[in-house]
């Protein structure tokens, strides 16, 4: 546990955090105060994330940072009672919870930075199924996973092209393509805001919906900010 508390120590006096800790006052600080020091761990990775957890309750807060964790691909525990306790842990702030996430998040910024960047375009959004037996939400649907599927293959090119690998004329061919898709969608998206709200004025997920995907398809995303 010492090993883990200096490297935690030494990661969070260096930029971008500067914290000015040492071994004793990381060891000393409050549950909250600790649970808020991963938040801001976490905010380094994804602007999103960068919450002052008094504004939240305590189960929002655990719930928060253990679906970024899933996110990330922590390995968080599988086996029920385990996976309580570990919960629990992100409650209470429990050190031998929240250090060896510490730990974890803080060797692989990176590479975690580009996950949760990703995972706004990649993580499909849920629609309920008494919306998906609509005609033109459906499709609209189907059109939304292949647009995630240009997506990973745009990305993948970009990532080619920084590396050296690939022409610029290809990446520029693909995202006027994009851009010309979303112009129509964006007309249908339209449609079916209306559509939706019509119908279902009091589901108001649906409509978070839609408005989720109407910002993926706006293909500025395609940069890495």
């Amino acid at each position: 546990m010492s090993e883990t508390l200096r490297f935690i120590t030494q990661q969070l006096n260096a930029e971008p955090f500067n914290k000015n800790l040492n071994l004793i006052s990381l060891d000393s600080l409050e549950s909250l105060q600790l649970i808020q020091l991963l938040s801001d761990v976490m905010a380094v990775i994804d602007p999103t994330q960068k919450i002052d957890i008094r504004e939240e309750s305590v189960d929002q807060t655990a719930i928060r940072i253990y679906e970024a964790l899933r996110v990330y691909r922590y390995n968080c525990p599988e086996e029920p009672q385990e996976l309580s306790s570990f919960r629990e842990g992100l409650v209470t702030g429990d050190k031998t919870v929240v250090y060896p996430i510490l730990e974890w998040l803080l060797q692989r910024i990176p590479e975690l930075r580009k996950r949760a960047y990703l995972a706004r375009f990649l993580v499909k959004i849920h629609v309920p199924d008494v919306f998906m037996q609509d005609g033109e939400i459906c499709n609209l649907f189907r059109q939304y996973t292949t647009l995630i599927e240009s997506f990973k293959d745009t990305h993948r090119k970009l990532d080619s092209l920084k590396t050296g690998g690939l022409s610029t004329s290809e990446v520029k061919r693909d995202i006027s393509s994009m851009q010309d898709e979303k112009g129509q969608l964006q007309k249908r998206v339209d449609r079916v805001k209306k559509k939706v709200c019509n119908l279902f004025c009091f589901v108001p997920n649906v409509v978070i919906s839609v408005v989720i995907f109407t910002r993926y398809v706006c293909i500025n995303t395609v940069c890495e900010p």
